[in-house]
């Protein structure tokens, strides 16, 4: 089943800056955990949702996050410095990396096999290990999620939690199909209206080579925030 909460006073726009309700509302969910005492893994994307992590840092306030682990769903594998690094734009942007246990999936003078093997055992130890897991993934256009584009070779992967690839732009290292099902809930943010076309099929059985974020409802709790107001449901 998939939870749509419509963003009605979403300004879709590439400034567009996160929404209130939707950053509140994920925030208590955290928080509820954190409350109880419980390990908490919170998988954060790239793109717009990256300033919605930010806010949602701040909705936390002044609650007790020294059981809350960060992490990335999905990085390019570039020098750490660079304006093209996730972790890099999530510092950029506000998110305060002394509240809680940040996790980068980029470090230095490691290869791409090195950061891969070095990331999946970290992020598969952190899943099994953690009371309460969410991981909040956006969309493109294109229909991809995570750094899994359309014809990516990640779409069929069903046993690691992190695979990289080559992609056009980028070697792309992300959380796999299969990771995506070891996470107790799963958020799609998704605004702006070049992506309400792809949305528009999101309840449809369109091929996940064609259309990744599909694989989102491979997850057991799917909520999407979003300012398109047609179904999806």
């Amino acid at each position: 089943m998939i939870n749509t909460m419509i963003l009605s006073n979403a300004q879709p726009s590439p400034l567009f800056v996160a929404d209130t309700l939707a950053a509140e509302q994920i925030a208590n969910r955290l928080s509820i955990h954190l409350k109880k005492g419980n390990s908490v893994l919170w998988l954060i994307s790239g793109g717009s949702s990256i300033d919605l992590a930010v806010q949602i840092q701040a909705s936390l306030g002044n609650q007790d996050t020294s059981k809350l682990t960060v992490a990335l769903v999905d990085e390019r594998y570039v020098q750490t410095t660079s304006s093209n690094s996730n972790i890099k734009k999530l510092l950029d942007a506000g998110f305060n990396q002394e509240s809680s246990q940040l996790i980068p999936i980029l470090q230095p003078g490691l290869s791409l096999e090195e950061t891969l093997s070095t990331y999946n055992q970290a992020l598969t130890s952190l899943l099994k290990e953690s009371d309460y897991s969410l991981g909040i993934f956006g969309m493109g256009a294109d229909g991809h999620t995570a750094g899994i584009l359309p014809g990516s070779p990640l779409v069929n992967e069903s046993t690691e939690v992190v695979g990289s690839y080559k992609a056009k732009d980028f070697v792309r290292i992300s959380l796999t199909p299969f990771g995506i099902t070891q996470l107790n809930s799963v958020v799609l943010y998704v605004t702006g209206k070049e992506k309400w076309p792809q949305l528009s099929k999101l309840n449809q059985q369109v091929d996940p080579n064609e259309m990744p974020v599909q694989l989102l409802k491979q997850s057991t709790s799917l909520t999407v925030y979003t300012d398109y107001k047609g179904d999806t449901t």
